[in-house]
């Protein structure tokens, strides 16, 4: 994927969280690249040739592998001249065989996109769009389709007979939609559907002073939010997303089915953010921020139980003894750390 409005393919960046030291293989076969490298404890980078970048639609042997001998956490950084997105790259465990594309409006000749990367070989992936047009392709192991339309893809849903995983994003999007500076660049990868839940909180993101959260859904289905300030109940009409905007404060969404939530940075060059599901949180986390980011006002927002909060610790030290910022959401508390 390539940010629109650019001649050149970005720098693409692997920033690599570890809990102890170790080693790592990289391969790359389009790149003929076959090497392994020591992992540090604490973090690790790694470059790659932006030639395996590519644009428009294709099915070429492009795809990664990463494999490691601890476990870790792989950042994904993409940059070009100050457009610069990341993502969390997810395991090969949590893949899936069902996926719903969420990507965002394309601004004026630029794409919305998705990548299907294979782990498998005879992979039989089905794209159905919108209109329930499907075409059918074969993938063998590390062949990535590329998908890009001039439309927002949202609510494309992809299929397969093994596990596949899925990177969609627009390559130049304003969000909200009636928002005409900093066309930014915005990349996610994406959940499986056995993946999503019925209940999630959006967390408020300093400074920002809002997102603009997007629900899809299988089937026409109600979506309530709840915030501060009360509660509203929309129906999502499938495939479009359900929109909901909202203020610098932290919003619970429940459904009686499963559902997929996205959260976007609102003005001041947009963001992409796959939100988990309450039934996915987890009591322990290793992340670093990408070196691309060190110019950058940085910070860090946990979503905890109000209950558990007093035993929250960042870098071995207590919430309590750093500064931070917070705001309730029913019984959870949101954490708002300044990094750096």
């Amino acid at each position: 994927m390539v940010p629109m409005y650019s001649h050149y393919n970005p720098d693409m960046t692997f920033d690599i969280a570890s809990n102890s030291s170790g080693q790592l293989r990289l391969y790359i076969p389009f790149l003929n690249i076959n090497r392994t490298k020591t992992l540090n404890n604490g973090h690790t980078t790694l470059t790659v040739s932006n030639q395996l970048i590519s644009r428009g639609n294709f099915t070429e042997k492009r795809g990664i592998r990463i494999q490691t001998d601890v476990p870790v956490a792989v950042f994904v950084t993409l940059y070009l001249s100050g457009l610069t997105e990341s993502y969390l790259a997810l395991p090969v465990s949590f893949a899936g065989k069902s996926y719903m594309l969420a990507a965002f409006e394309p601004y004026n000749g630029a794409y919305s996109e998705a990548l299907v990367v294979s782990s498998f070989t005879n992979t039989i992936v089905n794209i159905t769009t919108k209109r329930q047009m499907t075409s059918s392709e074969s993938l063998n192991w590390l062949d990535a389709k590329q998908i890009a339309e001039t439309n927002d893809i949202s609510g494309t849903d992809i299929s397969a007979n093994a596990n596949v995983s899925v990177i969609a994003g627009t390559t130049c999007a304003h969000v909200p939609h009636n928002y005409t500076y900093d066309c930014g660049f915005i990349v996610e990868q994406l959940i499986p559907t056995n993946a999503w839940e019925k209940e999630y909180i959006v967390p408020n993101m300093p400074p920002r002073t809002g997102v603009l959260i997007r629900v899809l859904a299988h089937k026409n289905q109600d979506v309530c939010f709840y915030t501060q300030r009360g509660s509203t109940c929309k129906q999502v009409l499938n495939p479009q997303p359900l929109e909901f905007s909202t203020g610098s404060e932290p919003v619970v969404v429940r459904s009686n089915t499963t559902i997929s939530v996205m959260s976007y940075g609102v003005q001041g060059g947009p963001f992409m953010t796959v939100v988990p599901g309450i039934k996915n949180f987890m009591n322990e986390y290793h992340f670093v921020v990408p070196s691309t980011y060190s110019s950058f006002n940085n910070s860090l927002a946990v979503v905890i139980q109000s209950a558990q909060s007093s035993g929250l610790i960042l870098d071995g030290a207590s919430i309590n003894s750093i500064k931070h910022m917070t705001s309730t959401c029913h019984n959870h508390l949101i954490v708002t750390v300044s990094l750096f």
